[in-house]
């Protein structure tokens, strides 16, 4: 059993955006928003800290993460406030590898990220538009975007809530939230939208 213990500093905020995943070590990634922008670190599998918190330079708070298992390289979704979402990608040890590219200027909700095979990212999120769509972007493992800003559905209602995204085995992406569900194929078909 780990003790508890303090790991983050008291400029913590929000903390219903700590964002956690784990890699094949077994060590825990953690980001959280904090009053100087995210703050990162991990743990080992006893709890005990093997890279002390760093504050990325990344602004708003955290959607979604998703850690490349082999390599701990962390794919990061952030929300700003009044600015859009934003991909980044840091390795382990924090080093920016792709920093704050822009995937829509208005979502609505916390969006979600999953990486394939390929170790593309897939993510999908509600826009803010008049009439809410569900969208869908992917980015490659160089950090382009490859499928842009793709709508799915269109619901016109703003309750739609927060897009929870897995990978298949065929690299399908799928994505569900309060009221949708969709499943894209790997070269951006709708193969299925509920």
């Amino acid at each position: 059993i780990i003790d508890d213990k303090r790991i983050f500093d008291q400029n913590v905020r929000n903390p219903e955006f700590f964002r956690v995943d784990n890699d094949d070590n077994n060590d825990l990634y953690i980001l959280v928003g904090s009053q100087n922008g995210l703050q990162y670190l991990r743990l080992n599998s006893f709890g005990d800290v093997v890279f002390n918190p760093i504050v990325l330079p990344f602004v708003g708070f955290v959607s979604d993460i998703a850690v490349e298992k082999d390599t701990g390289v962390i794919h990061i979704l952030t929300v700003g406030r009044t600015n859009g979402l934003f991909y980044q990608k840091i390795d382990k040890n924090g080093n920016i590898l792709v920093n704050e590219l822009q995937i829509s200027p208005s979502p609505l909700y916390p969006a979600g990220i999953a990486l394939d095979t390929d170790k593309n990212a897939h993510i999908f999120w509600w826009d803010a538009e008049q009439n809410p769509r569900f969208r869908y972007s992917k980015v490659d493992s160089s950090g382009n975007i490859i499928i842009d800003n793709m709508p799915i559905r269109e619901d016109g209602e703003a309750n739609a809530g927060r897009a929870s995204t897995a990978i298949d085995g065929n690299n399908n992406a799928h994505a569900l939230s309060r009221r949708n569900y969709a499943k894209i194929s790997p070269n951006g078909t709708i193969l299925l939208e509920k």
